[in-house]
């Protein structure tokens, strides 16, 4: 006898202790995750007036690694939470497990993130969501109040912040203004209502909340609503393009399957992947670590360093400037011989002081670079800046004086060039004490090429304009006493009076005397033949270092001097020389006459000379 098989159906009551058993294992679970967090306690308790409130949450991950930290913060708020838990105070929350538990590798955004060991060990701080305030009588709801301002050195017409509120008005999104979107966060605006569509369903304020299985809420940071075209956006997924869904391209409206369309899509791997860029770069931003901040840092240091250099090259220059020392020597180069002042004292800086020292052993000697400025050509380029420098100045000060007077005189250089000095003199009062200083002032060498009294009259003429200097506020011209300077119908005093009859010509009175002098003594035979002995005198002993010992033996005081062929005045000291030791100088002769060691060729010539001295 067969039996046919027969459904056997629980009971009523056997049926509730089912479901009684189930909810209690479910009440068992609940709050569970919580065991993987540690709550740090505050003084400062929050209202419980259904506000979502999280300040300044971090969370620390046991990895060092940047991409496995941000990779672990999307997986908690993908599975577990989006954001900040509710709760009393502040809420630390610290990884008790490996990431490698709940979480895969991940390729970094290799665009946006420096690769190296400085990329470790960075703190997550990323967590940071805005307080929502909702109030009783559902009056506008305004979040993420924070200053939508310009990010440093982006200029102010570069961006409309109003449309960048709006992801719908949002342009191509490139680099500069990715940056400046993830630097201020996504803005969330809540309202009492939204407009209806044509079914009359319309977007509400629950749909930024996530209700997890627990019955915990946890805010959607990465959602933002767009006014203009009543839509909303994944902020990340249309910053990073990452997606080709609606919500990160056009916008979605679709309110009646938003609810599920939202719970696909934060649980997509391209939800997932443009969430983790958006973490990156956020982390990046603050803590200035993106390629532009790494390149700038790179830049300022550099400029820093070459401003340095500089600096201490241009004080170097005024030095040996100040002290009339040459700065080049024979050679160019750091570490040779007769390289000059100028790179000798940069060696001897390179040994105490730190920038030089990096310049020099790190830069050139490592041939690191080829732009040292220790060059000739950089030296006479801080040397004219300087020139330029001091002598705008020195014109400053002369055009507050208003009236003076120009002194010009002519000689040709080592190099055989005619080089004529232009000097202004002026009066200065000083504001404060009232005092009235006469100053001469060196304003230029001018190389001439013809020295007729027009070619210099135009030369004077140029000069005064391109210094800017009024010709009708000179009072006085000074030169020497050529026939082109001081000609009484053709010079050029006379053409500059032609022009400005107050500037008046005065000879150099020391020049004139000068030439008096030497007209006089060479119409004298008795002066020509005193001054040829008195030069004797000084060849004779200067010639040979044993005559000097000897003259120095007998001349403890003055010794005898040179004539000078430009200047008289000098010729006073070797007359006094001849004038107050004449007995011991005949002493000196008498003694090499008198030397009968000087038996050779050489000694017999110098005894010959010295008594016919």
């Amino acid at each position: 006898m067969s039996y046919s098989a027969k459904r056997t159906r629980l009971s009523g009551a056997e049926y509730q202790k089912t479901r009684i058993a189930r909810e209690l294992e479910i009440s068992k679970q609940k709050d569970r995750i919580l065991n993987f967090f540690q709550p740090v306690p505050t003084s400062n308790s929050q209202n419980k007036n259904n506000n979502i409130s999280s300040d300044n949450t971090e969370i620390e991950s046991d990895n060092t690694g940047v991409c496995d930290n941000v990779q672990a913060l999307v997986e908690k708020e993908t599975h577990v939470s989006e954001s900040n838990l509710e709760n009393d105070g502040n809420l630390t929350l610290k990884a008790k497990t490996s990431p490698e538990d709940y979480c895969e590798s991940i390729e970094c955004h290799e665009d946006l993130l420096i690769e190296g060991n400085e990329a470790n060990n960075i703190t997550l701080s990323i967590l940071k969501d805005e307080t929502l305030h909702n109030n009783s009588n559902c009056e506008m709801v305004e979040q993420n109040d924070q200053d939508f301002s310009l990010v440093e050195d982006t200029p102010a017409d570069s961006f409309d912040l109003e449309l960048l509120k709006d992801p719908k008005m949002w342009p191509v999104i490139c680099d500069k203004i990715r940056m400046f979107l993830v630097q201020k966060g996504p803005y969330q605006t809540h309202s009492k209502s939204y407009p209806k569509d044509d079914t009359g369903r319309r977007f509400t304020i629950n749909h930024f909340f996530r209700k997890l299985s627990n019955g915990m809420e946890v805010k959607r940071s990465w959602l933002v609503y767009s006014g203009t075209g009543d839509s909303v956006f994944c902020y990340c997924c249309k910053l990073f393009n990452e997606t080709k869904s609606s919500l990160g391209k056009e916008g979605y409206h679709d309110w009646k399957n938003i609810a599920e369309t939202l719970k696909q899509h934060e649980r997509s791997p391209h939800h997932e992947t443009s969430f983790l860029k958006w973490k990156e770069l956020e982390i990046r931003i603050n803590n200035s670590k993106t390629i532009g901040n790494i390149n700038e840092k790179i830049i300022k240091t550099e400029i820093q360093h070459w401003r340095q250099v500089i600096e201490r090259i241009i004080s170097l220059i005024r030095v040996l400037g100040n002290q009339n020392l040459a700065l080049r020597g024979t050679h160019d180069k750091l570490n040779l011989e007769n390289n000059g002042n100028f790179l000798k004292f940069v060696e001897f800086l390179g040994k105490f002081d730190p920038v030089m020292k990096e310049h020099i052993i790190r830069r050139i000697t490592s041939d690191e670079i080829h732009t040292h400025y220790l060059g000739k050509e950089i030296q006479n380029e801080i040397i004219n800046l300087l020139a330029k420098k001091i002598r705008l100045h020195i014109l400053n000060c002369l055009k507050k004086a208003k009236y003076y007077s120009i002194v010009l005189d002519c000689t040709p250089d080592i190099s055989n060039k005619e080089q004529m000095t232009m000097i202004f003199r002026f009066v200065t009062i000083s504001e404060d004490t009232g005092e009235v200083t006469i100053n001469e002032h060196f304003v230029d060498f001018i190389q001439l090429y013809d020295t007729s009294r027009f070619n210099m009259t135009k030369v004077l003429l140029d000069k005064l304009r391109e210094f800017e200097v009024k010709l009708e506020d000179m009072r006085g011209q000074g030169y020497d006493n050529g026939a082109n300077m001081r000609g009484k119908h053709s010079g050029v005093q006379a053409r500059i009076l032609e022009l400005n009859s107050r500037a008046f010509y005065v000879p150099c009175n020391a020049h004139t005397l000068n030439l008096v002098l030497n007209d006089s003594a060479n119409c004298c035979l008795e002066a020509v033949s005193f001054f040829s002995l008195i030069q004797a005198i000084y060849n004779f002993f200067s010639s040979s270092t044993h005559r000097w010992d000897i003259l120095i033996k007998y001349l403890p005081g003055l010794t005898v001097k040179p004539l000078s062929a430009t200047r008289w005045e000098s010729r006073v000291d070797a007359v006094k020389a001849i004038r107050f030791q004449l007995n011991e100088i005949c002493d000196a002769l008498s003694d090499i006459v008198e030397d009968n060691t000087l038996t050779n060729a050489s000694g017999v010539k110098s005894r010959s000379e010295a008594q016919g001295i």
